[in-house]
């Protein structure tokens, strides 16, 4: 019998969306249980949750500062952290935050498939997709970040930048028609403040295999125009997030970040064998599937024809990625500005396995020719061997000696400011003799009154002399005092915390953080170009409407 045109598609479609959520439940499927295992960092991403929809409440829609972390000190968490894991959390927030976590890895985990699968395809069609697909939801790094590190945020910006990839080549293709330049440019935009250090570092690769690309086709001086103005515009819509945090890094502790442990030298590959080959849960490896998986892709590059380009960006995409994991690449890390945020040389293995998947599914292409025209056949057989892989790999990730209820609390009014090292600590801060029951103004012999709402502080002082009151909140650039409306300074004490002094007698005192220039200006800067973005997404929309109806 034979099945109609539109009709296989369809099949295939569902096929598709039936396997994506099958790997999906296979990947996440701890999170599906009523437990929240305590990892590196996964507990703290219910306190972001809770402390942004706070924020939300009190500030608006981007609250830089949590009065209520670091003992009720304030804490610039949001000012650097990067937000966007916390933001579609919100989306799912009336499920409790727990849920809302959980929700927003298992439905990242599904479209994150979908996103490899459709760039796969555009590269390799069907089969390669789903090559693409399961080689990176299953390899060893992917696993280690959700099941042993928790690094949720990583996780998540892992799929999004296959997402922005698959833009960025769907625009190339287009010689940077304005349609698919303004997707690529939303999807890049919206990247940007999931996780700083992966889109620092995919950008680069992502701009670099643009240019290639625009060399290898030749593009014309508009098109380059175009491609650079896509990137640029990107960075103008997420600068609201990166701006403020890129030159005001210098007024908080982000020194922690490339110390002690974060120190590049301390985290190279201790082997060549433990590297490509060996298992191990205490530091993220390649693993011997991807190590096949570039194997497979070497061996077909050099057999290729029409696809030896993109095959060969795959592997030295790879290749420089794996020689920054080995101490001979010392003097990068040393020389080049930036990139010692990077903290962890095997953070690059996520474009290890993002590319050498992509390469497999090129290299599928030179299958025999009876394999290629039977793809569900080989999906399934490929369903069938690696989904018991992934299921093994994920439960000897997880360390189940500590699990949590899923109604666990993560948020009291305690010692917590959700970063490794209180890399954001504002500089001067101590934490050292800081309790966690401080009255929120200390030092004044009668407080008629003291309150806190967002960032405001407000309390009514009777002094019987000039006193100087210490105020529960850390010194930070952008707080105004006033004692009875009239502007005051303010100092810090040797501990880093506000103080002010108040004149003899009855005194109401005012203090307001308020946003920096830098701030505003990104904000405005974002806000100005989110508002053209989505005119001239409009506008094309509009005219290839225009354009359907003529032909009609």
């Amino acid at each position: 019998m034979v099945i109609p045109s539109r009709k296989r598609v369809w099949i295939r479609r569902l096929f598709v969306l039936a396997y994506a959520v099958i790997l999906t439940i296979g990947i996440t499927w701890p999170l599906l249980t009523p437990w929240f295992y305590d990892q590196h960092e996964s507990l703290h991403y219910m306190t972001r949750l809770g402390v942004l929809a706070e924020g939300w409440a009190s500030q608006g829609v981007h609250p830089r500062w949590s009065p209520e972390l670091a003992a009720g000190h304030g804490y610039p968490l949001f000012n650097f952290y990067s937000p966007g894991f916390s933001y579609l959390g919100l989306l799912f927030l009336p499920l409790g935050e727990e849920w809302a976590v959980k929700s927003v890895v298992v439905v990242a985990t599904l479209l994150g498939i979908l996103c490899l699968y459709g760039l796969g395809r555009s590269l390799s069609g069907f089969a390669g997709g789903l090559v693409a697909a399961t080689l990176c939801v299953t390899a060893p790094y992917t696993l280690y970040n959700i099941h042993s590190r928790g690094d949720f945020s990583e996780y998540v910006a892992f799929f999004v930048a296959a997402g922005v990839l698959w833009s960025l080549l769907h625009a190339l293709r287009r010689r940077m028609s304005w349609g698919a330049t303004l997707v690529f440019v939303t999807a890049y935009g919206a990247f940007v403040p999931i996780h700083t250090i992966s889109s620092l570092v995919y950008s680069v690769v992502f701009a670099l295999l643009g240019g290639a690309y625009a060399l290898r086709k030749r593009f014309a001086a508009r098109h380059w125009v175009r491609l650079v103005g896509a990137f640029a515009v990107g960075l103008m819509l997420s600068a609201w997030y990166w701006l403020p945090a890129l030159t005001e890094r210098h007024l908080v502790s982000t020194h922690a970040m490339i110390d002690g442990h974060y120190v590049i030298e301390n985290n190279f590959a201790p082997s060549i064998s433990r590297y490509f080959v060996g298992f191990t849960r205490s530091a993220p490896i390649v693993g011997p599937v991807i190590t096949g998986a570039l194997a497979f892709v070497l061996v077909t590059a050099c057999l290729a024809g029409r696809h030896r380009f993109q095959m060969m960006a795959c592997l030295v995409v790879c290749a420089a990625c794996i020689l920054l994991n080995f101490p001979v690449s010392e003097p990068f890390w040393h020389n080049i500005p930036l990139v010692r945020y990077v903290q962890f040389p095997w953070r690059l293995n996520a474009l290890v396995v993002l590319f050498a998947a992509i390469g497999v599914g090129l290299g599928a292409r030179r299958l025999p020719r009876g394999l290629r025209r039977t793809p569900l056949t080989v999906s399934a057989m490929l369903f069938a061997a690696v989904s018991v892989v992934a299921l093994g790999l994920a439960l000897g990730k997880i360390d189940w000696t500590d699990p949590q209820p899923a109604d666990y609390q993560a948020t009291p009014a305690r010692w917590l400011t959700t970063s490794g090292k209180e890399e954001f600590l504002p500089r001067g801060a101590r934490r050292e003799g800081i309790r966690l029951s401080e009255p929120l103004i200390q030092g004044a012999p009668r407080v008629l009154m003291a309150s806190q709402t967002g960032t405001s502080v407000d309390a009514v002082v009777d002094a019987p002399h000039t006193t100087t009151v210490t105020v529960r909140q850390w010194a930070y650039p952008g707080w105004h005092a006033r004692v009875d409306g009239q502007q005051v300074e303010w100092h810090a004490d040797a501990a880093g915390r506000l103080t002010v002094t108040v004149p003899q007698g009855k005194h109401e005192l005012h203090l307001e953080l308020r946003r920096s220039g830098v701030q505003l200006a990104s904000e405005w800067a974002s806000a100005v170009t989110a508002l053209l973005l989505m005119c001239g997404l409009a506008y094309t929309g509009l005219r290839r409407r225009r354009g359907q109806k003529e032909k009609a």
